[in-house]
């Protein structure tokens, strides 16, 4: 399994496109662990896209309060995922099920094409329908 900034790279984004989608996971798992100011401060900076200074407009803090919050909370963010690995065992988990996916096909496709049995086509198609559901379990 790559890690996200790894794919990314390979997909064509840039180093800090890569990074901020990376830290912008790492919130959503585990900001409810950060201080509010820090929650929030970077919130502000890699989801809303907004610089220290309108952050700091916001936050009513200086612009170097806004700068502390970020960089505290993004090595508390790294900490945890270092720990908990939280996000990384989710990129795995869809990435299996993404397989599984392209399994459930290949074997929809061989059935259709030689075997011709309905038990087959529909329990495979059970199979599609619940990994679906997984994957849009994990993105909601």
């Amino acid at each position: 399994m790559q890690d996200l900034p790894k794919r990314c790279m390979e997909e064509g984004w840039n180093e800090t496109m890569a990074k901020d989608l990376n830290m912008s996971n790492l919130l959503d798992f585990y900001g409810a662990l950060l201080t509010d100011k820090q929650n929030e401060a970077i919130n502000f900076y890699y989801n809303e896209d907004l610089s220290l200074g309108e952050i700091s407009d916001i936050m009513k803090i200086t612009r170097q309060g806004v700068r502390d919050h970020v960089k505290k909370g993004e090595g508390s963010l790294s900490y945890f995922e270092e720990k908990l690995q939280l996000n990384k065992k989710f990129a795995d988990l869809q990435m299996q099920c993404k397989k599984i996916a392209e399994v459930v096909n290949s074997v929809i496709d061989y059935n259709q094409k030689y075997l011709f049995s309905a038990e087959i086509t529909k329990q495979m198609e059970n199979i599609s329908v619940l990994v679906n559901e997984l994957i849009e379990k994990q993105v909601n």
